[in-house]
């Protein structure tokens, strides 16, 4: 079983992916964490990021998909390559980026489940790393909404709650019905 949970920074999803490993082990599965890469580009994020890091941390992010994600795996994924689409987006600029979009799309293809978070009305938290900025972070969140919609791909959208036990059982519960039908 193959897990995404995406979204635009600062909207839990590292949070809820802990939370969710922890609880996918203490029934007995042995997930794998992916976690993003945004933190390790060598290059600057948010705001001022460019094509080339973008394409890093898609690069990063498709590398370790590919080598993690199996039809036999239970890996869970802090982003995957659709989010980061939805930063370069952002910079391309009119540039075209068709070929970014096409494996973007295969890659989130991998995943059985794909579960996007909601941004709240709740101000981001200054870590010194993401974005604070609200207006931002609603222009990225638009961006891989319209990306799903857009390239047809099925996705839920999770409860509009900072509470992770709800988020962590309303996955579950997707979880135990494609289990039932694999």
């Amino acid at each position: 079983m193959n897990i995404a949970i995406v979204g635009t920074h600062s909207t839990g999803k590292t949070t809820l992916v802990h939370a969710l490993t922890s609880m996918l082990a203490y029934k007995r599965y042995s997930p794998i964490l992916l976690r993003e890469y945004a933190r390790e580009c060598p290059y600057p994020i948010n705001e001022r990021t460019s094509l080339q890091a973008q394409q890093w941390i898609q690069d990063e992010q498709e590398k370790n998909e590919q080598h993690y994600i199996t039809r036999e795996s239970w890996v869970v994924s802090d982003r995957c390559m659709l989010d980061n689409l939805a930063y370069m987006q952002c910079v391309a600029g009119g540039r075209d980026i068709t070929h970014a979009i096409t494996k973007a799309v295969e890659g989130v293809m991998r995943y059985d489940l794909v579960f996007k978070t909601q941004m709240l009305d709740l101000p981001a938290t200054d870590d010194r790393v993401r974005s604070v900025d609200s207006a931002f972070r609603k222009k990225i969140d638009e961006y891989i909404t319209a990306l799903f919609i857009n390239n047809r791909i099925p996705f839920l959208l999770l409860p509009p709650t900072t509470n992770y036990d709800t988020h962590v059982g309303f996955i579950c519960s997707h979880i135990e019905r494609v289990e039932r039908y694999r």
